[in-house]
């Protein structure tokens, strides 16, 4: 069977009433003495819901929230929180006893619980998909969709609203809510939910829609605007890329822009990249390290990316992130191109 027909049912929907949740964990990177902490970032808002004194190593902690969630696991040495250090990737909380577990990964593994093992599943089974070398980064990125996808609708949970979120960086606004719309009535009014729902209508630009100007400075100090850059007579489709060179996925992308750009500039190809570095120091180094010789703009040092304009009118959850635009008609076409991905669409787009 080929990767894209797996489907994965955890059958682990459940009425979205208050869950009575046990968390426990036993490693000795567990410091004696140090608070563990969960860490929840429901609707746009952190919050630290609960946490546990660390005791030979080991912790234990039980309480009740009103809804299943996305959470995550930090350790830090007091209840100030401002030098925790993350210890899970995301995890569910939901009924039942959640162990923290310690697989030999780069961060621990939370088991017990019906979404959490269907998780722990779903990334074992895309990670088989990515090893497989018999397949071509565009097949295995149509099997991780079809997986998704499946697990999305298959289960409709909490767990699929935190997958239905990271959706939306590659995928349609408008698919995404008519997915969102087909949720039991319980979880359309989840928190998350309602949330997701707003961002999307509110959403200033996505595919099929006008792109958004963007206006910054150069590294030279200048001033720059996107739609200068679209609007240039020879170019026919542009590439946004939002990016900073202390993100490694970024650095590991650079150099596939880079061939693009000098494959297909003359041909009408542009890039225009929006920096997230720190300090203009880093940018120039980012900039001559991958050879960028695109337009960028930086919108301000000393801000958090999310808070940048930019940022939140392309409703970016990360970076690397990329937005592909048609010059001539000025709308965004694709979203979230990487890689060979990236790269398929371009010669697609000028018939190579």
């Amino acid at each position: 069977a080929t990767a894209a027909a797996i489907i994965l049912c955890g059958c682990s929907r459940q009425d979205q009433t208050a869950v009575k949740y046990r968390i426990t964990g036993s490693d000795s990177s567990f410091v004696d003495g140090q608070y563990m902490y969960i860490f929840t970032y429901d609707a746009g808002k952190a919050e630290w819901p609960d946490s546990a004194l660390i005791s030979n190593h080991s912790f234990v902690m039980e309480g009740e929230l009103p809804f299943s969630t996305t959470a995550f696991l930090y350790m830090a040495s007091d209840r100030k929180t401002g030098n925790a250090t993350q210890l899970t990737s995301s995890f569910i909380i939901e009924n039942g006893t959640i162990r923290a577990e310690n697989k030999g990964g780069y961060f621990l593994e939370m088991t017990g619980t019906p979404q959490n093992e269907l998780k722990n599943r779903m990334f074992e089974t895309l990670s088989s998909i990515m090893a497989d070398t018999t397949l071509s980064k565009s097949e295995i990125d149509r099997a991780a969709d079809s997986i998704i996808r499946s697990t999305i609708m298959e289960n409709r949970d909490a767990l699929a609203l935190e997958m239905l979120e990271g959706w939306l960086d590659t995928h349609p606004g408008s698919d995404v809510l008519s997915m969102l719309d087909s949720f039991p009535e319980p979880y359309r009014k989840h928190p998350q939910a309602i949330y997701l729902a707003n961002l999307i209508k509110e959403m200033p630009t996505d595919i099929g829609r006008s792109y958004v100007d963007i206006a910054g400075l150069t590294p030279d100090g200048d001033s720059l605007r996107l739609s200068d850059i679209v609007s240039r007579d020879n170019n026919r489709y542009l590439l946004l890329d939002f990016g900073a060179f202390w993100c490694g996925p970024c650095r590991a992308e650079y150099p596939n822009l880079s061939e693009l750009y000098k494959k297909y500039k003359s041909k009408g190809f542009e890039i225009f990249g929006i920096s997230y570095d720190n300090d203009m120091e880093a940018w120039k180094e980012c900039i001559e390290t991958f050879d960028m010789e695109w337009p960028q703009v930086h919108q301000g040092f000393g801000m958090h990316p999310r808070q940048t304009q930019a940022w939140n009118d392309y409703s970016l959850n990360g970076i690397p992130s990329t937005v592909l635009i048609d010059c001539k008609s000025g709308l965004v076409i694709a979203k979230g191109l990487r890689d060979e991905t990236l790269r398929i669409k371009i010669e697609e787009l000028f018939g190579e």
